[in-house]
């Protein structure tokens, strides 16, 4: 031990030793602050969206929400990733009728589901199935996109087209689906189906896109949101228009939902829920 201790002595004595000594014990505080920083960058800190999803408006344009607002079931809301959601139905009330609509919305939910489901057989144009879902915090696949899903549930692609859509003051870039079923069942029915995503701030159809700005290690910060909307028209020009028509109405209401990134990212803004 006391030879130990020699050594130990005449080796701090030794400007190499100490020089050495210093450099790894820096690099030892710089190996442990990047691994702090690598974790938070990758699992990113939340962002909150700017106002709760279900207080999206109810009347949209000339479109009016027919569906009532409820939470998924647990398995079905763990598989979709995220307690941030609504899923909804919208009619154009110039084609329902404004009495109609009253009737309608005075029956109980259910009924309200049949009378719906006859109405869109007949005037299928006239009806949007609207989606909003927001995600933040771990990096991860985005794994609920129509290509996967609609497959899942018997239908197959008939038509893909990425393109951008007018309906904000600066071109939106979508997702443009047309879905036929491939089981027999509903043969006669056609899912037409827009989506798109807008991650810390900005807009892609790309669900790779998505993964790798949220991969950034740059960025501190992370959010997506998807917007999804679907229409049964055979016509998948008229389904077109009808769901360009009803977003360029929505997109006023997704937009307040969504966090000012730039804001949140320089430290301008909190990251938690108004």
């Amino acid at each position: 031990m006391k030879q130990f201790m020699e050594l130990l002595k005449r080796a701090f004595r030794s400007r190499m030793f100490t020089v050495v000594a210093v450099l790894l014990f820096v690099s030892a505080i710089g190996l442990n602050g990047a691994t702090k920083w690598m974790e938070l960058t990758f699992r990113k800190v939340p962002v909150e969206p700017a106002r709760r999803l279900d207080l999206v408006a109810a009347t949209i344009g000339g479109w009016r929400q027919v569906s009532q607002d409820q939470p998924l079931e647990a398995d079905m809301q763990e598989a979709l990733g995220t307690q941030r959601y609504i899923f909804r139905d919208y009619v154009d009330v110039s084609v329902l009728g404004r009495d109609t609509l009253d009737d309608w919305m005075s029956k109980p939910v259910l009924e309200r589901r049949q009378k719906l489901a006859r109405f869109e057989q007949e005037h299928p144009e006239a009806v949007v199935h609207f989606a909003l879902t927001y995600y933040t915090g771990l990096v991860d696949t985005v794994a609920h996109i129509p290509e996967r899903c609609y497959v899942a549930g018997g239908f197959e692609p008939a038509a893909s087209k990425e393109e951008d859509w007018p309906i904000m003051a600066t071109p939106v870039p979508v997702r443009y689906i047309s879905f036929e079923d491939v089981t027999g069942f509903n043969s006669s029915i056609a899912r037409n189906v827009v989506y798109f995503f807008n991650v810390n701030g900005e807009f892609t159809s790309s669900n790779i896109t998505v993964r790798r700005r949220l991969q950034n290690l740059l960025v501190r910060h992370g959010f997506y949101a998807k917007v999804e909307a679907m229409c049964l028209a055979k016509d998948r020009a008229k389904a077109q228009r009808t769901l360009a028509a009803f977003l360029t109405a929505a997109m006023p209401e997704v937009m307040l939902c969504l966090p000012d990134f730039q804001k949140v990212e320089s430290g301008q803004a909190t990251a938690s829920a108004k």
